[in-house]
């Protein structure tokens, strides 16, 4: 896949300069290596499987295996009133992957990553993957319920892994890499019954 080539932005041009598109991100592009090769308007990102581009995505864990599920508003223009993962989004123009996990979680969550006991449980690349994008996934573990994003989520579920796998297999709508992540990830562990 090629790229369109694109001039670099001039180190002393502001964010207000750049950002000039309502809740739209600068985009790192990569190639089949993971290697940033242009940039794009998140707008412009290719409606592709894959999307050349990274993404982070992170789940909540509680003490007893409970996976934290928000379901993503109505007003959502991608997979509006899926089930999502924790919380998660696009590597910005620059970010490492921790740089955009930390922001995503105070955007989403309002959660501090400093204060976490958590960690990237997988790297993952969609050329070896089903998956939408090159991603890192984070594990926290918390039993905090997230004060998160009413304009992002509109419910949430502490939901057993099996019990979320079933949820969406059995037609609860869900975002395209969940199931695939869960599975993945999860699949094979049992929370404790009663909850």
């Amino acid at each position: 896949m090629t790229f369109p080539d694109r001039p670099a932005i001039p180190t002393d041009t502001t964010a207000s300069e750049i950002i000039d598109r309502t809740d739209d991100e600068l985009i790192d592009l990569v190639d089949r290596d993971d290697r940033v090769v242009g940039w794009c308007w998140r707008s412009e990102l290719p409606d592709t499987r894959p999307q050349p581009c990274r993404t982070v995505n992170a789940f909540l864990v509680n003490d007893r295996g409970q996976i934290w599920t928000p379901r993503r508003r109505a007003s959502k223009t991608r997979f509006p009133l899926a089930l999502d993962l924790s919380c998660g989004g696009y590597v910005t123009r620059g970010e490492s992957y921790e740089m955009a996990m930390r922001r995503e979680l105070q955007e989403e969550t309002g959660l501090d990553f400093d204060r976490l006991d958590g960690r990237e449980v997988a790297r993952l690349s969609p050329y070896d993957v089903p998956l939408s994008s090159f991603m890192a996934v984070y594990e926290f573990r918390t039993n905090q319920t997230p004060s998160w994003n009413r304009e992002d989520f509109c419910e949430a579920y502490w939901l057993n892994p099996q019990d979320l796998i079933a949820r969406i297999e059995a037609g609860d709508r869900a975002k395209d890499d969940l199931l695939e992540l869960v599975t993945r990830l999860y699949g094979d562990r049992r929370a404790p019954s009663g909850g």
